[in-house]
């Protein structure tokens, strides 16, 4: 209970400490500004997921099940006799 009243405490006062620390700019004719582009953080945002799931899809498909397992324990016990 305590904990979630100092995490709570802690998160407002960094919120408001944020956002008295803001300096807001206007200009006349701002344009567009400059930058990475969506695709620039989309594209390889998409891709690292997209390998990090197949490799774990992987690697949990190739893995043994209990019952695979206890038929190789049961096989090497009877290699053993």
């Amino acid at each position: 209970m305590l904990g979630g009243l100092i995490t709570g405490c802690g998160v407002a006062i960094m919120h408001y400490t944020g956002m008295a620390a803001m300096e807001v700019h206007t200009e006349a004719n701002p344009g567009m500004p400059a930058g990475a582009g969506a695709m620039d953080l989309l594209v390889p945002l998409i891709l690292g997921v997209s390998m990090v799931t197949a490799v774990l899809l992987l690697t949990i498909g190739v893995s043994p099940s209990e019952a695979e397992r206890r038929y190789d324990e049961r096989l090497a016990q009877r290699r053993a006799l």
